[in-house]
């Protein structure tokens, strides 16, 4: 039986292996799994889920980043992520075409836009595409991602609204100029325009 005072030495022992087990193991492990790839056989088909809010890239949370690698992660993949896989499908000759099933999408219209082309560059490799609406509610967004694809499949539970796109804006220049008011701002290049509404009385090509 250890002395009571070799009891904490020893604590302290075993704490510092597996500390240094975790700094050198993770490490390690988490190379390994990120060097592996899934395996291919002809005539394979990417599945691409959208759901819920898209990011732009990969989460830059430690815990997320580790479950991605393990290949536990949850939740729709980031535009990065869609762009590497979709342009991959597009030139890997065992991946015989795409399926992108689409929930409800909450990223905005210009992510919208970049998966449309994706998925165009993915037809035009020859490649055939097909959409999924599977979410209880497809509006203008979801429609649009899932028409950039040759064909559009439906489950009988969804109901579809598509009640048009529009934008509009209201111009305050005019009243300033009644109000002898000269609006200054600094705008960084054309397509900022934030400040268009107080400088123009129309939108300019860009906006």
């Amino acid at each position: 039986m250890p002395e009571p005072s070799d009891t904490p030495r020893r604590s302290r022992r075993l704490r510092g292996w597996i500390l240094l087990l975790l700094f050198i193991g993770l490490p390690v492990l988490l190379i390994v799994r990120a060097g592996r790839r899934p395996t291919l056989l002809p005539g394979s088909v990417l599945l691409v889920h959208l759901e819920g809010d898209i990011a732009e890239g990969p989460s830059e949370n430690p815990l997320k980043m580790l479950q991605q690698v393990l290949g536990r992660g949850e939740g729709a993949p980031s535009l990065h992520e869609l762009r590497r896989a979709l342009r991959h499908a597009k030139d890997d000759p065992k991946i015989a075409g795409v399926l992108v099933e689409v929930h409800s999408v909450e990223a905005g219209w210009a992510m919208a836009d970049e998966l449309r082309d994706l998925i165009d560059e993915v037809r035009a490799a020859g490649k055939p595409t097909q959409a999924l609406l599977s979410g209880d509610m497809v509006g203008e967004k979801e429609y649009s991602v899932a028409a950039a694809t040759e064909r559009i499949v439906s489950v009988p539970e969804s109901m579809i609204m598509l009640a048009g796109v529009a934008a509009e804006s209201t111009f305050f220049r005019g009243l300033f100029d009644k109000l002898q008011i000269v609006p200054q701002f600094v705008q960084f290049k054309e397509y900022k325009s934030a400040a268009e509404p107080f400088m123009n009385e129309h939108m300019s090509p860009a906006m």
